[in-house]
């Protein structure tokens, strides 16, 4: 008998033995609750073979490999990861990490300190706020893994100022593209309100009936 995340798991991939009901995608959002990553499954909505997560797992395993037979003193580093979890924050560039379940909760959570950040009146204060963050996802049992992009896997930050620092520049970007986004927003607004300041229906370029606007 499988289990309940087994059975998703099989009618995710579109397995005919065990998904007997629902589409594939229903079972992979019900996946996504159990903080499994969908976007690493070996197959993809149109039933073609995904295998760019198996790869980066034997890159990992072949670099791991090259220094054990490289050095007879080279021990395995506990802080090597070869496959990060829902509770990881991923820092890389670039890549699936914007899309990595422990990525998304990160951004949520710096949403919710984002206006708090921004009003901080001096730097002792966003620091506080920084160091929240950080309590708040370590006492969740997240990690924080950062690309070894050298040696192809993932090493896990250990540093507290070190984690500190990458934790405020994720918070700076993520502010940065907030104002981005209210910017767009606002210049579409008044876009929108000059070209209907007569308040007269404008008609579209291709319709026949269009005359001088």
């Amino acid at each position: 008998m499988l289990s309940t995340e087994a059975h998703y798991f099989a009618c995710a991939i579109g397995c005919p033995t065990f998904c007997t009901l629902g589409l594939k995608m229903e079972y992979r959002y019900k996946l996504l609750t159990f903080g499994i990553p969908v976007k690493d499954l070996p197959d993809t909505e149109d039933g073609m073979v995904e295998s760019s997560a198996l790869m980066a797992f034997i890159r990992t395993r072949k670099a791991v490999d090259r220094a054990l037979q490289s050095s007879r003193h080279f021990v395995l580093d506990s802080n090597i990861i070869e496959c990060p979890t829902h509770r990881d924050v991923l820092f890389s560039r670039g890549g699936n990490a914007w899309s990595h379940v422990g990525n998304i909760r990160f951004r949520h959570l710096l949403e919710s300190k984002r206006q708090a950040h921004s009003d901080a009146k001096n730097n002792d204060m966003k620091s506080r706020i920084i160091q929240d963050i950080v309590d708040t996802l370590e006492a969740a049992g997240f990690r924080f893994l950062v690309w070894e992009k050298p040696n192809g896997w993932w090493i896990r930050i250990n540093d507290a100022s070190a984690i500190r620092n990458k934790v405020a520049v994720a918070m700076r970007d993520h502010s940065k593209r907030f104002k981005e986004r209210a910017k767009h927003q606002n210049t579409n607004s008044v876009s929108s309100l000059f070209s209907n300041q007569d308040g007269k229906k404008r008609k579209h370029p291709d319709d026949k009936t269009c005359g001088m606007l």
